[in-house]
């Protein structure tokens, strides 16, 4: 039974905020498996640390300097600019990403 919304087991029970939440915590857990797993990658393939390395940089900057950023544009920015904003930019980098990952695949 769900009727106390002032525990987390009551906000949980109302459906739709419980799937947001679900959904955020398997997304942000496959970010962090990526994260980790990535500079493995890396280092399997090429064998150097110093190509390691700059990805482990590449990988980290903008979450660094473009965070702080992001969150003020987001509390200033209209709510239908942000979300334009945002699918275009996955959009265009998915157009980008998609090319060149199939250019450069593994042809048996």
């Amino acid at each position: 039974m769900c009727h106390a919304v002032d525990t987390l087991r009551g906000v949980l029970c109302q459906r739709n905020f419980g799937l947001l939440w679900v959904g955020q915590n398997i997304s942000m857990v496959g970010d962090w498996i990526l994260f980790v797993a990535l500079p493995f990658y890396i280092y399997t393939l090429t064998g150097s640390t110093l190509a390691t390395g700059i990805m482990f940089i590449v990988q980290t900057l903008p979450r660094l300097f473009f965070g702080s950023l992001a969150g003020v544009a987001h509390g200033y920015a209209p709510y239908q600019g942000r979300i334009l904003g945002t699918l275009s930019t996955v959009q265009a980098i998915a157009l980008l990403v998609g090319p060149l990952a199939w250019a450069h695949r593994e042809i048996p």
